[in-house]
């Protein structure tokens, strides 16, 4: 996929002014807006704090996923897949 980014510069040779983007990771299929907010919440109020990182957010989405749903059910597998569709490790 080809993009100009707000305040990029063009590439020399570049004669359109696009740039190539980096793979952005696996595609997710998502959860019902519900079940997200759930793990959301539990997230917030119990694993994540002012000084969580992406990384750590997605621990403790993963966590409160798991403590919410289980570590095997689809609302799991969603939030591992999302983290991963946006390369958060």
């Amino acid at each position: 996929m080809y993009r100009r980014l707000p305040g990029e510069q063009r590439e020399e040779g570049d004669q359109q002014g696009l740039l190539r983007l980096p793979d952005r990771g696996r595609p997710a299929a998502g959860i019902g807006r519900d079940e997200a907010e759930e793990i959301w919440f539990k997230a917030v109020t119990s694993y994540v704090t002012t000084n969580t990182d992406y990384a750590g957010a997605r621990k403790g989405t993963l966590s409160a996923a798991c403590g919410l749903y289980g570590a095997d059910p689809a609302q799991y597998k969603a939030v591992d897949r999302a983290g991963a569709a946006v390369n958060v490790k």
